[in-house]
């Protein structure tokens, strides 16, 4: 894939995050966390389905499965943390929270990886957790338990892409 269609279809993600947040938000508010956890897999198991129908089979040999499993676990994390923290709190502080995942990756990769950070990397990331935590006004009316799923959703989505760039040296995306 090359990198203009890799940055178009991030662009496209991200544009629909906040839609996908508000669709969320009114359906746990409908019929509760639980069952919206369990459509939304439904629907996302189908579309992947589809999207894997089309990959000839010899590429569906998965290399490092212990890996492969670790990530989707990550990955779990990461759903049911946004499902969960959604039903507790304002969407634009779920979207917030899960948008500081670009800010655990540089440290997941440190020990995952064994990369280097910069000076400059560092203090950039504590100036953006301490964005977040001055917009956030934990003092105020925020909910704590959906705080921390938020949080806890995000680091599990920088491991998971932290884990997915390893596991794409071996395996076909």
């Amino acid at each position: 894939m090359n990198l203009r269609r890799a940055v178009a279809f991030m662009l496209v993600a991200c544009a629909l995050s906040a839609p996908m947040f508000a669709v969320i938000k009114q359906a746990i508010s409908f019929s509760g966390t639980m069952p919206t956890l369990l459509v939304h897999f439904l629907f996302a198991g189908l579309f992947t389905g589809l999207f894997v129908l089309k990959v000839p089979r010899a590429r569906w040999k998965i290399q490092k499965k212990g890996l492969f499993f670790i990530r989707a676990v990550f990955w779990l994390m990461t759903t049911v943390g946004i499902f969960t923290s959604t039903g507790t709190m304002p969407v634009v502080h779920v979207s917030l929270l899960l948008n500081t995942a670009p800010l655990f990756v540089p440290l997941i990769s440190l020990f995952v990886l064994k990369e280097r950070l910069s000076l400059p990397l560092i203090a950039s990331i504590c100036i953006g957790f301490f964005g977040v935590f001055l917009f956030l006004q934990p003092i105020g009316t925020i909910s704590f338990l959906g705080a921390s799923l938020g949080l806890i959703a995000a680091f599990a989505s920088a491991a998971s892409m932290v884990l997915t760039r390893e596991l794409v040296k071996h395996n076909h995306p």
